[in-house]
């Protein structure tokens, strides 16, 4: 049941997306697992509840803001030409369609 709504249409997300995770807040960007302090899992999962009649992730909520580390930003994929780029395995707008 949804903690906001009280609705039944909850859709539950579970992804294995192991060290392909790539996560944006503000000015930081983090690739490599999923971090744990974002409400949506953590290591190699996606894992979170979605209510599909208000949209709110289930869960307890405001979080802090999430720190990305150094030692995230050593996470980078380079491509297989070895010329250092980073994947570009988001789209324009940022979305990854």
């Amino acid at each position: 049941m949804c903690d906001t709504c009280g609705s039944e249409r909850i859709l539950k997300v579970f992804g294995k997306c192991s060290d392909l995770c790539v996560l944006q807040f503000n000015e930081s960007e983090k690739e490599g697992y999923v971090a744990s302090d974002c409400g949506i899992g953590g290591g190699d999962d996606i894992d979170f509840d979605l209510c599909l009649e208000c949209g709110k992730v289930q869960g307890e909520f405001p979080l802090p803001d999430p720190e990305f580390s150094q030692e995230d930003e050593d996470d980078f994929l380079f491509d297989e030409d070895l010329t250092g780029e980073k994947f570009d395995i988001l789209d324009n707008e940022g979305t990854g369609c």
